[in-house]
């Protein structure tokens, strides 16, 4: 698998963390998203993942749990991205916030809140989010 990213469903107070891609993005635009990017040469996804949260949020992960990993074969179907998903419970850098241009926004969201998004990026990231609550 030639593609690869780590992603990260940062939790808290009972939410997870979702940011909403920027219009010219190539996938997914304007569409809610966990937040990660693809593993580069050299990097594990925990590198990875640690990396991809300094940039677009401004912290960097204390704390994260592998939970699961994940096919999207609805991008490109000869040779899909494999996500390696993270919980994430604890940070340093306090409040996160939109701090590059991959996001035009950030917010918190409950299980009731995903279900009714019509611009999640996947619809399988709500089972992941469900998934994630019950791990912190």
């Amino acid at each position: 698998m030639d593609k690869q990213a780590a992603i990260g469903i940062i939790v808290n107070d009972r939410k997870v963390l979702l940011g909403k891609r920027t219009a010219y993005k190539p996938d997914y635009a304007h569409c809610w998203d966990y937040i990660g990017g693809r593993i580069e040469q050299g990097e594990t996804p925990v590198q990875t993942l640690a990396r991809e949260m300094r940039e677009e949020l401004g912290i960097s992960p204390k704390h994260m749990i592998f939970v699961d990993q994940y096919v999207d074969h609805s991008l490109n179907a000869d040779s899909p991205p494999l996500y390696h998903f993270y919980v994430v419970t604890a940070w340093d850098g306090g409040v996160p916030r939109v701090a590059n241009h991959e996001h035009s926004e950030i917010g918190w969201f409950d299980l009731k809140e995903m279900r009714v998004l019509r611009n999640l990026a996947d619809r399988a990231y709500i089972d992941l989010a469900d998934r994630a609550l019950a791990i912190s």
